[in-house]
């Protein structure tokens, strides 16, 4: 994934040399040498931060470096509201979440 990162700054920077891109991102330049000659992977900070000083688009950045895949940079809605479901599915939930708490316990019967 790495060798896909350092393909990602190259283009993204159109080939600028290593100490130009450090002064652009204000990150260090032992990092940015690192992608390159140890093909090493970038912290998500640092990622988020060179695709921002270059004005591209965070997802692309984060799948170029291994952190999210594709699919996942694609997804343009997540479903986590109660407004998703119908109130139907929310007085079952919240009914089955109840009735441990109104079921007599065993051995309160004895």
């Amino acid at each position: 994934m790495a060798s896909d990162w350092w393909q990602y700054v190259e283009r993204v920077s159109q080939g600028s040399q290593q100490r130009d891109i450090s002064l652009r991102t204000g990150i260090d330049k032992s990092h940015v040498s690192q992608w390159k000659t140890r093909d090493a992977t970038p912290s998500a900070h640092l990622v988020i931060k060179f695709a921002r000083a270059y004005g591209h688009n965070v997802l692309e950045a984060l799948v170029a470096a291994g952190y999210i895949t594709e699919a996942e940079a694609a997804l343009r809605k997540v479903h986590v509201g109660l407004h998703e479901h119908s109130l139907e599915d929310l007085l079952k939930e919240a009914l089955h979440r109840v009735q441990p708490l109104t079921e007599p316990n065993v051995s309160d019967a004895d």
